[in-house]
């Protein structure tokens, strides 16, 4: 899903801008982005791993290099290990976003049942929302409507799926709103979301 995936990779932002100290483990660090980005998901894992057994990152920057390594291998369809790198990213740092919105879509749109919960993915998604930054919000949102949807609360997802598409037209990103409102409409239908990837 590109569009999950470009705004999940958009919290990568902070590995772009840190000091030239921590170079060894972000230089990884952004090899493994770069992979990601170009779909070459097993290389990113790769790259990801070094760069965390590297160990001179700093907490904010590990707690983001987990949830992008938890990115490529959930789009390896490895979900389990996907849910332990957010569980480790939370963990590491409780004030970034990434390991909260990435294991709340987990958990409000797997097609597997064993990796959904809707109550604790609304509780996540609420966290996530409450950390994001403003740039990737509509993101955070779009994961708090498909939340809410699995919770069964069909009237707030449509209105936090409403939001997050106002946001995006006002950034212009049209391919993405077409996306969303996939998903607003199987939300005023009364139906979760599922994600398209294989776990």
């Amino acid at each position: 899903m590109v569009w999950r995936r470009a705004l999940g990779l958009a919290l990568t932002i902070c590995l772009l801008t840190v000091p030239a100290a921590w170079a060894d483990g972000l230089d990884l660090a952004r090899q493994g982005l770069a992979a990601q980005r170009s779909g070459a998901f097993e290389e990113a894992v790769r790259l990801y791993t070094q760069a965390i057994e590297q160990g001179d990152m700093v907490p904010p920057d590990l707690a983001v290099t987990l949830a992008n390594r938890g990115d490529s291998r959930r789009s390896m369809g490895l979900i389990a290990e996907a849910v332990a790198d957010y569980k480790k990213a939370i963990e590491t740092d409780p004030e970034i976003s990434a390991g909260y919105n990435s294991l709340a879509w987990v958990m409000a749109t797997s097609p597997k049942d064993e990796f959904r919960n809707g109550q604790e993915a609304l509780k996540l998604a609420q966290k996530a929302v409450e950390l994001c930054d403003p740039l990737i919000l509509p993101a955070c949102l779009d994961t708090l409507a498909a939340s809410h949807a699995e919770a069964g609360n069909f009237k707030e997802a449509v209105k936090q799926q409403k939001k997050a598409i106002s946001l995006l037209k006002k950034q212009g990103a049209v391919k993405v709103v077409k996306e969303l409102e996939l998903r607003l409409k199987a939300y005023k239908k009364n139906t979760p979301w599922r994600d398209v990837k294989k776990d």
